[in-house]
């Protein structure tokens, strides 16, 4: 069955870490966040040690459930998933969030009112029902890059010009083009999703988000947000401990860089966000920076400074579907 003849609206797919204490909130929200569309919701869960994936397998029957017997990583947990998918849609959602009534129906009715976006995001909000900006990003240039480095957008955070990634301008008050829509509230037609070949799983986890919307860029189309799909998001509640998201992050950017910079800008960027980390680990170093682990993470260089390489497909361990479907 083709997507255009399948009786689901939209799959929502998300990938659980040891996320067992927010997933039933997020499941619970699904519901509520469309009134008229038929939704299929997949969830892989990532070897998680705190019960999370049976927790769902006993609270949750209608979910489809994927268990990995290791952790794949979020980029390949997503595509795992998302070829599970028979919605003509799929929407990757974060499960330490959840959505506001209405959110998925208005993320749908924006996307086929507007065709030229390829991918479309929400507006995402804090707990405390603050606006958080992290759901949608300016792609990176080497100006954007130089400013981090240089400490700018640290000390001029939301700044136009010295952060300019931030869009410290727009307060996701209304619909508009964006460089880069986040994961934790993603949507694409699953046709434009298996014709880019969904996230570069060569990105363990950060990065895969950006990454997908710079290619989906290439395609001659936009990716967009509405401020009409809101989502609480609780940002990282799932993530790891603090020198190693880091790491994590770091070896994102940095495979970004590489991967979607030409030429001689490549090598310049890398080296702008290697200097970045040095400058903040000499600032740790001389006591004038505090509460950080910079100086942890650059004695972790080797293990980030050259990105994410890029991966052989290497077969999962087993896996256990469960669920109505």
């Amino acid at each position: 069955m083709s997507a255009a003849e399948s009786s689901v609206d939209v799959s929502v797919v998300i990938v659980s870490y040891n996320t067992r204490d927010w997933l039933g909130r997020c499941l619970s929200s699904i519901p509520l966040a469309t009134t008229s569309r038929k939704v299929e919701i997949i969830i892989v869960d990532n070897a998680s040690k705190d019960g999370s994936a049976d927790e769902i397998a006993r609270n949750f029957p209608q979910v489809r459930l994927l268990r990995n017997t290791s952790n794949a990583g979020f980029a390949r947990a997503v595509n795992q998933g998302a070829a599970l998918a028979t919605g003509r849609y799929v929407l990757l959602l974060n499960p330490d969030g959840w959505l506001h009534e209405g959110a998925i129906d208005r993320l749908i009715e924006f996307a086929a009112a507007n065709p030229r976006y390829i991918v479309c995001g929400g507006r995402t909000v804090t707990p405390t029902g603050e606006m958080d900006p992290r759901s949608c990003w300016a792609a990176p240039t080497l100006w954007s890059l130089a400013s981090s480095a240089m400490l700018l957008s640290t000390l001029l955070p939301g700044s136009k010009l010295f952060d300019p990634e931030a869009m410290g301008d727009f307060r996701r008050d209304h619909a508009r083009e964006v460089g880069v829509v986040t994961g934790c509230l993603l949507l694409m037609s699953i046709e434009d999703w298996r014709k880019l070949g969904g996230f570069d799983e060569k990105y363990f986890v950060y990065g895969e988000d950006a990454d997908l919307c710079l290619r989906a860029a290439r395609t001659g189309r936009v990716c967009a947000i509405t401020p009409d799909a809101v989502m609480v998001h609780a940002v990282g509640a799932s993530s790891a401990t603090r020198p190693d998201k880091l790491e994590l992050l770091l070896k994102g950017r940095i495979a970004l860089v590489q991967t979607h910079f030409a030429g001689w800008k490549a090598p310049l960027g890398r080296g702008f966000i290697i200097w970045g980390v040095w400058i903040r680990a000499l600032l740790e170093k001389l006591g004038l920076s505090r509460g950080t682990s910079w100086r942890e993470v650059w004695r972790r260089r080797p293990q980030w400074r050259d990105g994410y390489p890029p991966v052989a497909a290497t077969p999962l361990g087993a896996t256990v579907l469960a669920g109505k479907g």
